[in-house]
């Protein structure tokens, strides 16, 4: 049954531009509240399956389009070169929250389910059958805390999986799991924001992305410009099947505002299981691409987005391009880079996307990815392969009826049927990327998948990981530095994420589940220094207490997919989030947020603050929500104080000033230079200056930002 929902999302205050004309301003101020959602509206409900969520209730089922049909052509990549419009939103903490369970819900068809190769590799003779040192594992640090799930804030959770995804920050901690996000202090835990909808973000730029909320999110930080990337996927829209929903933080602060972009990724087609990652020349993102049923897999594409003009709120295209078929086989499962060191990859250097081979276990699949802009975007791709086992987990109970998602083992009173999804045949997320420099550069990625234990009673899983190096060039192929399977005993082992530390050191967690281990949290790591192919010992991040339970409905999917990020700061801490139960059930899951270091690791340089106050010409007045940019990307925005305040990586750097909601654009001075030291404090002041002198009886004036005389004088700022 279609369900309605009546969301409020007005919430911003638009500012005028003085210099334009009267009528001018009232036709914009009438746009804007429609494009900003200040009324009520109804928001269509949905419910998901597949690889997003099983709701509670039931919704209104997706339509297929043409594509529905397998005997329909494919068409290929949807290459519409023309920019997409962002629109800017007032701070996100002004913003009212939908609440999590009013959120609209959309039913999807389950997609088929892609079926790994079937030729066998024989006993990996690298796997480590042995618990490890406890020195070569990363220590708590002592911040844990619950993400969005039950015990916090009251959430209540209505669908399964939660597709467990989260960032560290600068200063905050984003987790957006499946349709609901919160925002955290990284330092304390401590909720900012949240939980809320996903789509209570994109209810300024209205449409699709404002009425769906359809989930699996990505949470990504661009570390090169200290701002964040939030995307969740619409599927079943009309008259463009698949969109991408792109939010981009207009400054360091993920409660500030934001430039939102709705990208049409396929108009006729399903685009799945989109998986992202920051990249010097564009946002990148990978997906499935499946006929709008979902009953056929076509082909693995990679997306990009335009970050530079993203980052500046200005319109942004996207190019795309399928990755190459093996075998006569789509490629499934893969990855795109995603940058977590200070130093940027080797100047105009390609992406690297990876993947499983859809064709055998005997090989990776590489693809490094050239985008350049201009006039006439174009993207290439250079494709090899990567001489590498791997293979593909055991489903224990492995029935039709569940859809072979029956496969990992839990305690009673967990029954065979209860037995949870496995998620085989894809890297899990994320290949995260370091440039160590040197000459030639010194590149690693790590990258896990689930594969199978050595010979147990159940069978079981286990985490084969890896790191690949590349040494700067652009169409090279990643080699293989180090690879093993961590099997220390007969546990099932899956779901895993990994990163790598400035050091060298690695991080890796996971689920971990048996016939008499509840599904919990674990993790374990490695010293640069340790033997190659090695971890160290486990530990426990957050023991599970409950098991999932089909009969509720919930079905057998767990996780989707968790998050191990580094703090981009310190570049040594590592913020790790993943799905546990507090209790026997269904639709009842948690999620825990902990940080670990390895204590050898000596952090980076501290970065420095730049700090200020906007103020008004000639009226001295602060003025509010005005943004100052660095060259280097990083920002911040005015308080209702005037004052700004951001952190940023030591380094020197020019600065502006500027408010594009105001007509306050001129700043004074204009582009200075700022030097920003480890630890320490530069302060630097702006005067903005306006440029026209309106005034109209029939318009009340709030110049509250001015000299409060309740009239619009020149060069002062004002809101209509």
């Amino acid at each position: 049954m279609k369900k309605n929902y009546s969301t409020r999302s007005g919430f911003i205050k638009r500012r005028i531009l003085l210099g334009f004309s009267l009528l001018l301003l009232l036709g914009g101020a009438l746009l804007a509240l429609f494009a900003f959602g200040a009324g009520s509206k109804p928001i269509s409900s949905t419910v998901r399956s597949g690889d997003g969520p099983i709701f509670k209730g039931s919704g209104e089922r997706i339509q297929a389009t043409s594509q529905a049909d397998a005997t329909v052509p494919y068409r290929g990549p949807h290459n519409d070169l023309r920019p997409v419009n962002p629109v800017r939103t007032a701070p996100l903490r002004l913003m009212q929250p939908i609440p999590p369970e009013l959120a609209p819900a959309r039913f999807e068809l389950e997609p088929v389910r892609v079926k790994p190769p079937t030729n066998t590799n024989g006993p990996d003779h690298t796997a480590q059958t042995f618990a490890g040192s406890p020195l070569a594992a990363p220590a708590a640090t002592g911040l844990s805390w619950d993400g969005v799930g039950v015990g916090l804030a009251g959430f209540a959770p209505s669908s399964n999986p939660p597709d467990t995804n989260g960032r560290v920050g600068s200063k905050q901690y984003v987790q957006w799991n499946n349709t609901s996000f919160a925002v955290f202090n990284k330092t304390t835990g401590a909720l900012l924001y949240g939980p809320a909808a996903g789509n209570t973000l994109f209810q300024p730029l209205g449409g699709t992305c404002a009425q769906h909320n359809d989930g699996d999110p990505v949470v990504s930080y661009d570390i090169l410009s200290g701002r964040w990337i939030l995307s969740q996927f619409a599927v079943g829209a009309s008259p463009d099947f698949s969109h991408q929903c792109v939010a981009v933080s207009a400054t360091e602060d993920a409660t500030g505002p934001w430039y939102l972009y709705d990208f049409v990724t396929d108009p006729v087609n399903f685009i799945d299981y989109p998986k992202t990652g920051v990249w010097p020349d564009g946002y990148y993102m990978t997906g499935r691409v499946f006929n709008a049923a979902g009953t056929v897999y076509i082909n693995g594409r990679v997306f990009v987005f335009e970050r530079d003009k993203m980052l500046q709120g200005l319109p942004a295209r996207q190019v795309q391009k399928d990755l190459k078929r093996y075998g006569n086989k789509p490629q499934n499962g893969m990855l795109p880079s995603d940058l977590d060191s200070l130093m940027p990859p080797p100047a105009g250097e390609a992406a690297f996307v990876i993947a499983p081979d859809p064709a055998t276990t005997n090989k990776l699949d590489s693809t490094r990815v050239k985008v350049t802009w201009g006039a006439n975007p174009t993207i290439t791709l250079t494709q090899t392969q990567i001489p590498v086992t791997w293979d593909s987990a055991p489903c224990v109970n492995d029935t039709d009826a569940n859809n072979h998602r029956d496969c990992v083992p839990q305690p009673a009173p967990a029954t065979p049927t209860d037995y949870l999804d496995n998620l085989d045949f894809r890297l899990m997320y994320r290949l995260a990327y370091r440039n160590f420099g040197g000459d030639p550069a010194q590149e690693s990625l790590v990258a896990n998948i689930s594969v199978t234990g050595g010979p147990s009673k159940p069978k079981h899983g286990a985490i084969r990981w890896y790191e690949f190096r590349n040494s700067g060039g652009s169409t090279t192929t990643p080699t293989v530095f180090q690879a093993s399977t961590y099997d220390p005993d007969s546990a099932y082992r899956w779901m895993g994420s990994i990163a790598m530390d400035k050091d060298h050191n690695i991080a890796l967690g996971y689920s971990k589940s048996s016939l008499s281990i509840i599904p919990g949290i674990y993790l374990t790591g490695r010293l640069s220094t340790d033997a190659v192919n090695t971890l160290g010992a486990e530990t426990t991040v957050f023991p599970g207490s409950g098991v999932q339970l089909n009969s509720t409905g919930a079905g057998n999917r767990w996780g989707d997919y968790s998050a191990m990020t580094v703090d981009p700061v310190d570049q040594c801490t590592f913020y790790y989030t993943n799905e546990y139960l507090k209790t026997n059930g269904g639709f009842n899951w948690s999620t825990r947020i902990a940080s670990y270091r390895f204590p050898s690791c000596t952090s980076a340089p501290a970065w420095g603050t730049l700090t200020g106050t906007v103020t008004s010409s000639p009226s001295g007045a602060p003025l509010s929500g005005v943004i100052v940019t660095l060259s280097n990307g990083y920002a911040g925005a005015t308080n209702a104080s005037g004052v700004y305040s951001f952190l940023v990586p030591p380094g020197t750097y020019t600065a502006k000033a500027a408010d594009a909601d105001r007509n306050c654009t001129s700043a004074s001075p204009a582009n200075p230079t700022v030097t920003i030291t480890s630890s320490g404090t530069t302060t630097r002041n702006f005067r903005m200056v306006g440029t026209s002198n309106l005034e109209e009886d029939s318009v009340a004036i709030d110049d509250s930002a001015g000299n409060h005389n309740g009239i619009i004088n020149s060069n002062e700022c004002a809101n209509l």
